[in-house]
C-alpha cells in the first residue's frame, strides 16, 4: 500500500537527502562488504524506528518500504544499489521489482547510528513510503488474509505522526495481482481446489504500475483455513 495513497509522506520524513556514492559500486546485489568506502546519507535511526513500529504493532506481518523514482529521465533504475552500514557492518538491501526496498530491522547497525548509501548522485531520486506485506507468499491463508487487514491499520496508525491522521484511508484488502489480466488464483484445501478466483479488476501496485487483481477483504466468503495459492507471477497487496 502507497502511503501517498492517503497523505503525502516523501523521503524528506525518513531520508531528509539522497546524495551520491564516492564512486560506482560494482558489488553484486545483496553481497555484505565491510569496507567499502562510500559517502554517508541519512542516518537509520527514523526509518528503523519506524518500520520496527511497523512490525511489532502487525506480529511481523506488515513491512515499511520505501519506493525509490528517479528525478531525470536520464538516471537509470535497472542498476540501483542501496546499502545499510554502520563502522561495524554493512548489508546490501535487496532492490524488489519496481525499485522497492523493505526497510531491514538491524538493532546493530541501529545502535550503531548506521546511514544509508546508494549507487546514484545527488538530486537523481525521489522516494515515497509504501506499506508491504511481510507474509511469504506461500503462507497465505484466507483467516491470515482477514488477520493483516486488522493489524494493518492498527500498525499505521500508531506510526502516523498525530497531525496526518486525519488524512488515513483504511487497508480494506489483501490483493493477488498481477500484470496481465485473468490469471487464476487458486483457494486451496490441502491439495483441493475449491475455488478459483482470477485477477481481473484494475488497480495499481506499490510502484505505480497498473495490475489487475483479486482482491479479499474481511467479509471473504471462504473459510479461514482455506490456503491462498499465489501465482508466481502474481503479487500481494495491501490495499
Amino acid at each position: 500500500m502507497r502511503l501517498s495513497h492517503f497523505f503525502t509522506l516523501s523521503l524528506a520524513l525518513l531520508f531528509p537527502a539522497i546524495h551520491a556514492n564516492a564512486q560506482e559500486a560494482d558489488t553484486p546485489p545483496q553481497a555484505v562488504e565491510i569496507k567499502a568506502v562510500r559517502e554517508r546519507l541519512v542516518p537509520y535511526k527514523d526509518s528503523y524506528e519506524m518500520a520496527k513500529k511497523l512490525q511489532q504493532a502487525s506480529n511481523g506481518h506488515v513491512a515499511l518500504g520505501v519506493h525509490l523514482m528517479p528525478t531525470k529521465a536520464d538516471v537509470r533504475m535497472d542498476d540501483i544499489r542501496i546499502w545499510l552500514e554502520s563502522d561495524e557492518k554493512s548489508i546490501a538491501i535487496k532492490m524488489r521489482e519496481g525499485s522497492i526496498f523493505m526497510v531491514p530491522v538491524d538493532d546493530q547497525i541501529a545502535a550503531e547510528k548506521g546511514n544509508y548509501s546508494v549507487n546514484k548522485k545527488k538530486g537523481d531520486l525521489s522516494a515515497a513510503i509504501v506499506i508491504l506485506p511481510g507474509v511469504p507468499e506461500n503462507e497465505w491463508t484466507i483467516g491470515l488474509m482477514k488477520q493483516v487487514i486488522g493489524e494493518a491499520n492498527v500498525a499505521i496508525k500508531k506510526t502516523t505522526p498525530w497531525y496526518l491522521m486525519p488524512l488515513i484511508v483504511s487497508v480494506k484488502s489483501v490483493a493477488v495481482c498481477s500484470k496481465q489480466p485473468n490469471v487464476n488464483v487458486q483457494i486451496m484445501d490441502g491439495v483441493t481446489v475449491i475455488a478459483t478466483v482470477a485477477t481481473k479488476t484494475a488497480a495499481k501496485n506499490d510502484s505505480g504500475e497498473p495490475v489487475f487483481c483479486a482482491f479479499f477483504d474481511s467479509h471473504t466468503e471462504y473459510a479461514d483455513g482455506l490456503h491462498v495459492s499465489v501465482p508466481e507471477s502474481a503479487e500481494v497487496l495491501l490495499l
